[in-house]
């Protein structure tokens, strides 16, 4: 009985591996050339330090309330309404350029200017709302977009839109290639005739009713790796929803206007992986 349960369990394993053959990759964050992922700081808002993470800025909204104060647990005063505390690491990595990138624009010391997800086939996201301190809040729009549209041609696939707070949780099935983008300031539509338009590839910022904004190269997204496990991949990603002409005293902006959990849903045979994995190592502690 127990050769044929690790048989079939061998017969299983060679369909599931068929089956995601060339998918081991999961859905990994690429993009920026040499960007990797970074350690976290030891400390926050050393803002005489040019090579500093683009993202660990002052903010606006008062106290320490950046996206990194979220990420560390120095987040003060109180949290807004809704929201959670970090649940993961502490200190989770980020991504971008380990020391200052000359090709960034504005105070995006080492932001990579274009980033993306990439999996092999198309999979299933879970989305979480954890976090806004916009004053956009009931306008802005976060969703995904096909990197492979041309720029000014995106399909616009909106995940969370308006008046949302925090704690939602949705699900999306995006392309296999894809990026996340915000709609901000009067949600950047004809009918408004203001508003922002930003990108993960930054290169594709657009504004409408405004003059100078929406600076291509301008990084608006901070992705955070709270687990890079393929097939079971969890990121943080922090978003800024004002340019840098609006930002003032947070220089590239705070990123804690829009904070997301974006993670992957497991699929039959992934977990079809994880069963077989443990028929495995029952068998060899048993023959021990």
């Amino acid at each position: 009985m127990k050769t044929r349960t690790i048989a079939s369990a061998f017969a299983l394993l060679a369909c599931v591996g068929a089956a995601h053959a060339g998918q081991i990759a999961g859905s990994p964050i690429v993009g920026g050339n040499a960007a990797a992922w970074q350690t976290f700081p030891g400390a926050l808002n050393n803002t005489s330090n040019a090579g500093r993470p683009y993202w660990d800025n002052p903010s606006m909204d008062g106290g320490n309330r950046k996206i990194g104060n979220w990420l560390n647990g120095t987040y003060t005063p109180n949290l807004p309404a809704g929201s959670v505390p970090n649940s993961g690491p502490a200190a989770p990595s980020w991504w971008g350029y380990s020391s200052p990138n000359p090709g960034a624009r504005g105070g995006s010391t080492n932001a990579p200017s274009a980033m993306h997800f990439q999996a092999e086939a198309p999979l299933t996201y879970q989305a979480s709302l954890l976090l806004e301190v916009a004053g956009f809040r009931n306008v802005n729009e976060v969703g995904w977009y096909d990197t492979s549209a041309a720029p000014g041609q995106e399909v616009l696939n909106p995940i969370f839109t308006g008046a949302m707070s925090p704690v939602v949780t949705t699900t999306f099935t995006p392309s296999a290639s894809w990026g996340l983008y915000i709609r901000s300031h009067n949600g950047y539509t004809a009918a408004s005739g203001k508003g922002w338009l930003f990108f993960m590839d930054s290169t594709r910022n657009r504004s409408v009713g405004f003059t100078g904004d929406a600076i291509p190269g301008q990084q608006h997204f901070a992705v955070f790796g709270v687990d890079t496990t393929p097939f079971a991949e969890r990121y943080i990603v922090g978003i800024e929803d004002l340019t840098l002409n609006n930002s003032g005293i947070e220089l590239q902006g705070d990123f804690n206007d829009v904070v997301l959990s974006i993670q992957t849903v497991p699929t039959p045979g992934t977990a079809v992986l994880g069963v077989v994995g443990g028929l495995l190592a029952t068998r060899r502690r048993r023959n021990g």
